[in-house]
């Protein structure tokens, strides 16, 4: 199999998965990502959300998967708009999720198939005990969680 091939193949699934979630707005999403915008914007605002019991106080936040908030913030600051920014990241996510661990199984194989099979069966949503996914397809996987999944094999790579 023909390296190229994988890479075109991930991208316009990358791609497909983006168009798909150009039709998906804010009541579409997960609940970590309901909870992660308002945390965002309360950032961005922080003279927002007064009275409310989770997001009134802004110091009770800043344990809250600081990275992942700072990502959400650029992308409305890119965008204009936290859903639009997070659907463009969530696409850039899901290039380097099959990108780098095609390159990492192509390390450890040496083979362009069998990598592009471990790849795929990578990026398939797996439901492990606890009711927490890993795996990465449409926006409604975009959580902290996915983008260390999509870092990660670059990390090992580089060791």
């Amino acid at each position: 199999m023909n390296k190229y091939f994988c890479y075109v193949f991930f991208l316009i699934l990358s791609l497909g998965f983006y168009f798909d979630d150009l039709k998906i707005n804010y009541s579409d999403l997960s609940t970590d990502l309901f909870n992660s915008i308002p945390i965002a914007i309360k950032f961005d605002n922080p003279q927002l959300f007064e009275n409310d019991l989770f997001l009134d106080e802004i110091n009770s936040l800043l344990y809250y998967c600081p990275l992942f908030i700072k990502i959400i913030q650029f992308g409305n600051f890119i965008t204009g708009d936290y859903l639009t920014g997070i659907k463009i990241i969530h696409f850039i996510i899901n290039i380097l999720y099959s990108f780098g661990w095609f390159f990492l199984f192509k390390q450890c194989t040496n083979n362009n198939f069998a990598s592009f099979i471990f790849t795929l069966l990578s990026r398939g949503v797996l439901w492990p005990p606890g009711k927490e996914i890993w795996g990465i397809m449409g926006v409604w996987t975009f959580l902290p969680r996915t983008i260390f999944l999509a870092i990660i094999p670059f990390l090992l790579l580089i060791v």
